[in-house]
């Protein structure tokens, strides 16, 4: 992690639109009708970046070449930075939007 964020441009994107609050009562009434199959907070942020996200702003998921912007990628893969045991860790959800939110 430490190479890539020595050698790869990074940003970050942010949005101030209302939607924890739409998540929260989404997933309460999911957890209402069937608490195995609702939807973790997690799921529906990993879906919102990979669906909505990407969709809105397509070079934030591109790459740099010979220190020039390179097309967007077709699959949205997303990363996911995950604590474990004295180490960060991100797995890859390769092909988040084409995958549903559980």
């Amino acid at each position: 992690m430490a190479e890539s964020k020595a050698t790869i441009p990074d940003f970050a994107i942010s949005s101030d639109r209302p939607t924890w609050r739409q998540c929260v009562r989404l997933r309460t009434e999911l957890k209402r009708i069937s608490s195995d199959e609702a939807p973790t907070y997690n799921d529906m942020v990993v879906k919102g970046v990979a669906r909505l996200a990407l969709r809105e702003h397509p070079r934030a998921n591109g790459s740099y070449r010979d220190g020039r912007a390179a097309a967007a990628l077709a699959p949205s893969n997303v990363g996911v930075a995950v604590a474990a045991q004295h180490a960060l860790v991100v797995p890859t959800v390769f092909d988040a939007d084409g995958k549903g939110a559980r």
